[in-house]
């Protein structure tokens, strides 16, 4: 059975994001994901 670490939010950053860690049955990591949302791209989109 895989885990998953999520640390939402990120602070301290233009928009939102945050990190999902995926550990396999042995804890090590297997996957890591930084997701960002920038709202910025969101207003120039919006035109």
């Amino acid at each position: 059975m895989t885990k998953t670490i999520v640390i939402d939010p990120i602070t301290r950053i233009e928009g939102h994001a945050k990190i999902s860690v995926f550990l396999n049955d042995a804890g090590e990591v297997e996957d890591a994901r930084f997701h960002v949302l920038n709202t910025e791209v969101l207003k120039i989109l919006r035109r």
